[in-house]
């Protein structure tokens, strides 16, 4: 899929229609980068400020983008959700122009066209090798008004990005939830723009909203595109599970492991993107860890009487639009950093990458799931290990492992340790399943908090 950026289909037109009083950023602010991107007054089209990789989501999308790899250098993770929504009228006709949210399920007119400007668009998080910076740029190219600021100047915007995208979205009057399905594969992050810096002298457009006429407000010398442009700084919803396995005495054959896996464990993510009360906008991330995350089926199920209304369906039309909402556990397995399987991998000598030994290793990339909280029903793990020797037999504990969660329960944006110690599996031609393998040092995992960005 190609990426293309709408600087370069506006920026001729633009240059020639506007005149020296027109241009809202004097020439000196720009690199080659942003140089051709003045917009003009009368249309104003969408950008952003360069994405900062340094920050914990920089990393946690750059590692999603590098399984994308096209051998250049060069990565883009194709799955970042965008918003624009309206928070208050800059006309000062609230009783006339109050943005609602909802009614979204047929057409929009009237005030819904322009309340939800722009409705969980694609975009693509560019960026190469050691770079310090990312830019987003939409999935597809705009041939219409819906990539520009409306010209009816009715409201001041603002916007929200999420990762990874998803279909799977809840609309009420005055707030949007996304629902986001995850495997231990992939994190999950959003972030609401930050306001902007320039000051315009305009009471209303100081209420950190964007619109055409805050560009058209905007000085000669406001500054560059970081100050003036929306400008994500994404959080992460994921906690990190670090494995690693010894064996409580030396092998008398080769072992090595060939997956982890983690079964019956809440997998979908609600992501509170936004809420809008008198004006003001804000992210809708509820503060409780209970509600950042379906629970149980009950949870399911009001979810999706919301998704119901909202899209105007029934609930074979739900079912069918939303396959993978059908139960709120799911299935994990550890994964490499890159997204492979952890099984077959092999060092340079040709040797299995995870053999056995008394020695402890670590495992595969890490496992992300949603941070449970400790009272919850799932919030002990339950992990099965599967072992292979150099014969082809499989090894597969017939009793989950249970690891017992952290003190408080897990943190969003933390990493904790899985320590495991086995025992060496009896081959047996009719059974290969093992029963007394255990979690070792089960008061690590409690006294151990690790911030995930450092981990090495």
């Amino acid at each position: 899929m190609k990426y293309k950026s709408i600087v370069w289909l506006f920026a001729a037109a633009c240059l020639t229609a506007c005149n020296s009083n027109d241009l809202l950023l004097d020439a000196e602010s720009f690199n080659e980068d942003n140089a051709s991107i003045v917009p003009c007054v009368s249309n104003v089209p969408i950008r952003f400020a360069p994405v900062d990789l340094q920050d914990v989501t920089g990393k946690s999308i750059q590692a999603a983008a590098s399984r994308r790899s096209n051998g250049t250098g060069s990565y883009s993770s194709d799955s970042v959700g965008i918003f624009c929504l309206a928070k208050y009228s800059i006309e000062g006709l609230t009783e006339i122009h109050t943005p609602t949210w909802s009614g979204i399920a047929k057409k929009p007119v009237g005030i819904n066209e322009y309340s939800i400007w722009i409705k969980n668009e694609l975009a693509s998080l560019q960026y190469k090798d050691n770079s310090d910076a990312g830019k987003l740029v939409w999935d597809k190219d705009y041939k219409d008004e819906t990539g520009f600021y409306p010209n009816n100047d009715w409201f001041a915007y603002g916007f929200v990005a999420y990762y990874p995208h998803t279909q799977n979205i809840v609309y009420t009057k005055g707030t949007v939830t996304a629902l986001v399905k995850v495997d231990g594969d992939d994190d999950v992050c959003y972030a609401m723009a930050k306001k902007p810096k320039t000051v315009t002298g305009d009471s209303q457009l100081d209420r950190s909203g964007f619109s055409r006429s805050y560009y058209a407000g905007l000085s000669h010398d406001s500054g560059v595109d970081e100050w003036i442009y929306p400008r994500f700084e994404f959080t992460r919803m994921m906690s990190k599970l670090v494995f690693t396995i010894r064996m409580k005495e030396e092998p008398k054959y080769n072992l090595h492991v060939e997956k982890i896996e983690l079964e019956n464990f809440p997998c979908i993510m609600k992501v509170g993107l936004a809420s809008r009360t008198s004006g003001d906008m804000k992210l809708n991330i509820d503060s409780n860890p209970k509600k950042r995350f379906i629970r149980n089926k009950a949870d399911l199920d009001e979810q999706k009487e919301k998704m119901r209304a909202c899209y105007k369906m029934d609930s074979l039309q739900i079912e069918e639009n939303f396959p993978e909402l059908k139960s709120p556990l799911g299935h994990f397995e550890l994964r490499e950093e890159n997204g492979e399987p952890i099984s077959n991998q092999r060092n340079d000598d040709g040797s299995y990458k995870y053999n056995l030994s008394t020695q402890r290793i670590e495992i595969g990339g890490g496992m992300l799931i949603p941070p449970v909280y400790t009272d919850h029903s799932k919030s002990t793990l339950q992990v099965y290990v599967t072992l292979a020797d150099d014969a082809g037999n499989t090894y597969r504990n017939r009793k989950s492992i249970s690891v017992p969660p952290p003190q408080g329960g897990y943190v969003a944006g933390y990493a904790y340790p899985v320590p495991l110690a086995l025992t060496c599996p009896i081959p047996s031609p009719s059974d290969g399943e093992i029963t007394d393998w255990e979690v070792e040092e089960l008061g690590s995992i409690n006294e151990t908090l690790t911030q995930w960005e450092r981990l090495p």
